[in-house]
């Protein structure tokens, strides 16, 4: 399993994180400040857990993979009759973006892959869970804040497109998603790949939608970890959002990594965030191993 999962380790240091709006002339507001972050050593995958990996733990777990009731309940409201001949089968949805082995595992919920992390946990007895934002960051652009995980240099849109191809032209889609690895030069200062194309990743982080965590001085960036569920429930109650509205903002995480749908691929600051419970073609993970 530890050569299936093929770590890379990050050494201890801090790095910047963030984006230099005068720099980075395109970052948006979400993605500021740049500031310093120190890190303890850690280990994290190479490449997106594939769909051989996530196949291999669905037949040692039996985890029952699918919809939960809210979302399903959701989204047949939103679907009305055609929800009865709709394929539910997230392994068949998946199947149609990533159609292999080597292909990242899409249509994961965050919860989905947090089981994973037990997963390996129990199997192999580490510390392996999804990695913090600065975690993931670090890995993609090392420690000198370089805007992409292979430099400074911009790609060239056209070539880059063109391995992606669409089914039609009302689609905002790739077709298909690609195998991992793939492009080797396009690789991180430690090693990772994908963490510029395919798909984004989930992040163990809350999203915090005032922003207040990464903007406040008093923030402590010594392996961060992002803000606490208790913290982002009194900041959003400050801005005297009704009960049902905070609730609705406390189930937010955030992914890091660009996808063909996102507007600001490949910044290696680029930050978005998903409901835990959604899954989607455009959606995977990697994972962690925390020595400390």
């Amino acid at each position: 399993m530890n050569t299936m999962l093929d770590m890379v380790i990050i050494p201890e240091g801090s790095f910047l994180m963030g984006a230099d709006p005068e720099v980075e002339v395109n970052a948006e507001y979400e993605e500021q400040p740049q500031r310093e972050v120190w890190l303890s050593t850690y280990a994290i995958q190479r490449t997106p857990v594939t769909v051989g990996q996530w196949q291999k733990f669905l037949r040692d777990t039996a985890y029952d993979w699918s919809y939960d009731n809210k979302t399903l309940a959701l989204n047949r409201e939103i679907l009305g009759a055609a929800a009865l001949d709709y394929d539910w089968s997230l392994a068949n949805k998946a199947a149609k973006f990533s159609p292999g082995d080597m292909y990242p595992i899409v249509f994961v919920s965050w919860f989905d892959a947090c089981r994973f992390t037990e997963w390996l946990k129990e199997t192999l007895g580490g510390a392996y869970a999804l990695p913090t934002e600065a975690q993931w960051e670090k890995a993609c652009r090392g420690q000198n804040g370089q805007l992409y995980p292979w430099g400074n240099q911009e790609v060239d849109w056209n070539e880059e497109m063109a391995l992606f191809s669409y089914p039609n032209t009302k689609d905002s889609y790739p077709k298909i998603n690609q195998p991992v690895g793939c492009r080797p030069e396009r690789q991180s200062p430690y090693g990772c790949l994908d963490m510029w194309q395919n798909v984004s990743e989930w992040c163990s982080d809350w999203y915090d939608i005032t922003g207040r965590y990464y903007h406040d001085p008093n923030t402590k960036w010594v392996n961060p970890h992002g803000v606490t569920f208790e913290e982002l429930k009194r900041h959003l109650q400050t801005l005297g959002i009704s009960p049902s509205g905070v609730d609705s903002f406390l189930e937010y995480k955030v992914y890091r990594g660009g996808n063909l749908l996102s507007s600001g691929w490949p910044r290696c600051t680029y930050r978005g965030y998903q409901c835990l419970r959604s899954c989607g073609h455009h959606i995977g993970f990697r994972v962690v191993l925390n020595y400390q």
